[in-house]
C-alpha cells in the first residue's frame, strides 16, 4: 500500500491511498478527463506526476475551483468518489468550450 501526503496548489493538505483509488472502475476515465482538460490548454487543472522507487507511476491532478474547468473537475471527482458514472472527456470539453463562449458573449 502506498498513502502520499502533499500540499496542493489550493495550499491545501492533500492525503492519497492507493488502495481506494486502484478499486475504482472508472479510474482510467478520471485520468483520460485530467490529461484531455490540461491538453486543451485549460489552465485550471494540472496534473504531476513521479515515479517511485518501486517503479509505479505516482500521477496527483490539483484544480482550482475558481476557474470552470476546475470547479468542472471537481464535480466529476465527487462523482467518481461516489462510484457513479462520469462523462466522456469530449462531454467535459465541449461543456467547458461552451461556458467559456457563454461568459464571453456576456461581457
Amino acid at each position: 500500500m502506498i498513502m502520499l501526503l502533499y500540499r496542493n496548489q489550493n495550499d491545501d493538505i492533500e492525503l492519497f491511498e492507493d488502495n481506494f483509488f486502484q478499486g475504482q472502475p472508472n479510474k482510467d476515465n478520471l485520468i483520460e478527463i485530467a490529461i484531455a482538460i490540461v491538453d486543451r490548454g485549460y489552465e485550471g487543472v494540472l496534473i504531476h506526476h513521479r515515479k517511485l522507487r518501486n517503479g509505479e507511476l505516482f500521477i496527483a491532478v490539483n484544480y482550482r475551483e475558481d476557474t470552470i474547468e476546475g470547479a468542472l473537475f471537481a464535480e466529476i471527482c465527487d462523482a467518481f468518489e461516489l462510484q457513479l458514472k462520469i462523462p466522456r472527456p469530449e462531454n467535459v470539453l465541449r461543456f467547458i468550450k461552451l461556458a467559456y463562449q457563454s461568459l464571453e458573449s456576456e461581457a
